[in-house]
């Protein structure tokens, strides 16, 4: 099995930002979390077997919400960290300001 967790609280990236899984399809596109996403708190953690995933994200700092999406291969008997990776852009009187997120993967270490 493959386990991805998220740093929950703590802050990833020094971005101040927050990464949850919301949901997850796998290679023939059946969502594989049985998650209802208006109804259920997003995921801190999830495990599978391996393959290829479509992981929808959530990366929130309390006040922006951003909902990338990315796609993995989860290798068996690995563990990996969702984490979000926040860009920036200016608005339109120059300020510097949070455009766009992506979410990544980690490994952090081989399950035991």
């Amino acid at each position: 099995m493959a386990t991805v967790t998220t740093p929950g609280s703590a802050k990833a990236l020094n971005s101040g930002y927050r990464a949850w899984v919301e949901l997850v399809w796998d290679e023939g596109e059946k969502e594989v979390t049985g998650r209802k996403p208006f109804f259920d708190r997003p995921i801190a953690e999830i495990s599978s077997v391996g393959g290829k995933y479509t992981f929808k994200g959530s990366c929130n700092n309390g006040t922006i919400v951003f909902e990338p999406e990315a796609v993995f291969d989860l290798a068996p008997g690995k563990k990996y960290q969702l984490v979000c990776v926040v860009g920036k852009g200016k608005n339109i009187v120059g300020m510097s300001i949070d455009a766009y997120a992506s979410i990544k993967i980690k490994e952090i270490n081989k399950i035991k």
